[in-house]
C-alpha cells in the first residue's frame, strides 16, 4: 500500500486520544488503591476519558478512507490492516489471558472475542481477555466491510449494499437482541462512518474553518462535561448497542469536529509537502502518536501489575496516582513501541510480498477506486 502524507496533527489527536483513555483508567486505579479523592475525577470527569475511544474509531475511519484505494488489493488491504493491529494485541493478551484463567472467569466466547475479533459468540456479547480490545471487534469489522468493497467490481453499489445491510442489522438488533446484530448493526459504527464523512470533506476546508470546527468540537466536549453524560461511557451499554446511539451523538459529534479541525489547521494538508521539521514541541507529541497504540494496549496491565504490587494505599493522593499515570505510561508505551511494535511493523512488507508470490493475494495493477 502506497504511503499517504503524514498528518502530523491528526497523530497528535491519536495522542490525546489514548492519553484520556489512560485517565479514565487511572481515576479506576486511583479508587481501586482507595486514594484520597481526586479533583481530576470530579463529577463528570471521572468516566469522560473513554471519549478517547470515539476519538480513536472516527481517526480509524477517517484514515482508512483515506489510504485504501492505495492497496494494490483487497487482500493486500486486509493483510496489512490484520498485520498492524492483531500481533501487538495478541502479545498484549496473554497476560490477561493467563489472569483470567486464574480467575476463573476465562470462557470460550471471551476466547473468540480475543483471537477471532467477534464477541458474540456465545448466548450474549463479551468482552476479550483485555477488555480494551472490545474496540479492535469494531476495527476489525470495519476494515473487513472495506476489503470487501475493495473486492467488488463496482465499488460504489456494494458501498450502498454495505450500508443497507447495516441498516438491516440495526432494525434486527432492536427487534431480536440477538448478539450477532448487536455487533452488526451497533450504532456505534457510525462513528467510523463519520471518519469517512470527514475524509471526504477534509479538502474542501481552509484553516479558518478548521479553527471554527476544532473549538466546537471540543465546545461540545465541554458541554457533556457541564451537563454530564450519563452511561454512555459504560461498556455494559456499548457492546449490545444499548446507548451506542447516544454515545455517537454526544461523543461521536463532537470527535468528527475536533478531526476535521485538527486535519484542516495541518499544514499544506492536500499535498505530499508536510514539513520535515514540524517543531520539537509537535514532532514530540507527534511521535507519542505513533505509539499511541501501544499505550491503549499496554496501560491495562501497568496499572494491574500497580495493584498487585500496591494493594492498598489510602494515605496517596489520588490526583498524584493519576498524574503519575499520565506520565509513565507513555513512557512504557514508546518502550513497547520501539523495541517490539515497529519490528513487528517492518515485517509487514515481507509477508505481503511472500503472500503474493504464492499467489494467496490477488494483485490489481491499477488502484481500486476509494470505497466511498
Amino acid at each position: 500500500m502506497a504511503s499517504a502524507p503524514r498528518l502530523v496533527n491528526l497523530q497528535i489527536l491519536r495522542f490525546v486520544a489514548a492519553a484520556l483513555v489512560v485517565h479514565a483508567h487511572a481515576v479506576d486505579l486511583s479508587q481501586r488503591l482507595g486514594a484520597a479523592p481526586a479533583g481530576l475525577a470530579t463529577g463528570a470527569l471521572e468516566n469522560f476519558g473513554a471519549a478517547g475511544v470515539d476519538i480513536f474509531f472516527v481517526i480509524s475511519g477517517f484514515i482508512i478512507t483515506r489510504t485504501a484505494g492505495r492497496a494494490r488489493s483487497a487482500g493486500d488491504f486486509a493483510v496489512s490492516r490484520f498485520w498492524r493491529v492483531a500481533p501487538l494485541y495478541f502479545l498484549a493478551s496473554l497476560p490477561w489471558i493467563a489472569i483470567r484463567a486464574a480467575e476463573g472467569t476465562l470462557t470460550g466466547p471471551m476466547l473468540i472475542a480475543t483471537f477471532a475479533f467477534w464477541p458474540a459468540a456465545g448466548p450474549q456479547v463479551v468482552a476479550p481477555a483485555l477488555a480494551v480490545g472490545w474496540t479492535l471487534s469494531f476495527e476489525m469489522l470495519f476494515y473487513g466491510v472495506v476489503a470487501l468493497v475493495l473486492a467488488a467490481p463496482r465499488p460504489r453499489p456494494a458501498v450502498l449494499a454495505a450500508l443497507l445491510a447495516f441498516a438491516a442489522c440495526w432494525g434486527l438488533r432492536e427487534a431480536t437482541g440477538l448478539p450477532t446484530v448487536q455487533i452488526l448493526g451497533n450504532p456505534i459504527i457510525l462513528e467510523f462512518l463519520m471518519g469517512v464523512a470527514a475524509a471526504r470533506l477534509a479538502p474542501r476546508l481552509d484553516r479558518r474553518a478548521g479553527a471554527v470546527l476544532l473549538t466546537l468540537g471540543v465546545a461540545g466536549f465541554a458541554a457533556g462535561l457541564v451537563h454530564g453524560f450519563g452511561r454512555i461511557s459504560e461498556l455494559g451499554e456499548i457492546l449490545p448497542g444499548t446507548l451506542s446511539l447516544a454515545r455517537a451523538a454526544i461523543w461521536g459529534i463532537p470527535a468528527l469536529l475536533v478531526t476535521l479541525g485538527a486535519v484542516a489547521l495541518e499544514p499544506a494538508t492536500t499535498t505530499s509537502q508536510i514539513p520535515a521539521n514540524p517543531g520539537p514541541i509537535r514532532r514530540g507529541l507527534a511521535t507519542l502518536g505513533d505509539a499511541s497504540y501501544a499505550l491503549y494496549l499496554v496501560h491495562p496491565l501497568a496499572f494491574y501489575g500497580i495493584l498487585q504490587v500496591v494493594g492498598f494505599a489510602p494515605d496517596l493522593p489520588g490526583d498524584l496516582v493519576i498524574l503519575a499515570a499520565l506520565a509513565a505510561c507513555p513512557a512504557l508505551a514508546l518502550a513497547v513501541h520501539t523495541w517490539i511494535e515497529r519490528p513487528l511493523l517492518a515485517r509487514r512488507p515481507r509477508l505481503l510480498n511472500r503472500a503474493r508470490d504464492r499467489s494467496i493475494l490477488s494483485v490489481r495493477t491499477t488502484p481500486p477506486s476509494s470505497p466511498t
